[in-house]
């Protein structure tokens, strides 16, 4: 079984919610929203932020990179691209790394991780995971929260 599906199945019925409200919320259609607990496919990194917003809870934990489940009552800035791109980017520096080369690590393209690190576009849910694990990054502290 997916953790990330397992996981918010199990913080909706916490919260005593139908997958038509969680879904409401996200705005998107339950037939969405029930992929996602079905493991059919991932949120977008702004619908993964409202997950985290709605349920209270660590993206850390959500996203199965932590067994602890941390409560957080504290909003992302309505802005997530900004903090996320000064990660990117600090991070990559950190590690004394050229985009080229972490892109190649990655297996994403040179512009694609250029875009990322530019603020031009959100990662897929996959490529943010690929990020987070390569660079050892905290997910609630790249996004701002």
């Amino acid at each position: 079984m997916d953790i990330f599906a397992s996981r918010i199945r199990e913080m909706r019925k916490e919260l005593k919610l139908t997958q038509l409200e969680v879904a409401q919320t996200l705005g998107i259609k339950e037939p969405a929203y029930q992929q996602y607990e079905y493991a059919q496919i991932k949120p977008q990194i702004a619908g993964l932020v409202k997950l985290g917003e709605l349920f209270q809870i660590s993206l850390n934990y959500l996203c199965g990179r932590t067994s602890e489940k941390i409560i957080i009552k504290k909003n992302f800035p309505e802005d997530i691209a900004t903090p996320l791109t000064v990660s990117l980017k600090n991070a990559r520096q950190k590690k004394g790394c050229l985009q080229r080369e972490v892109a190649n690590i990655l297996g994403m393209s040179i512009s694609t991780y250029q875009k990322y690190e530019l603020g031009l576009v959100m990662p897929s849910y996959s490529n943010f995971m690929k990020l987070v694990e390569f660079y050892g990054l905290d997910i609630e502290k790249i996004l701002g929260r």
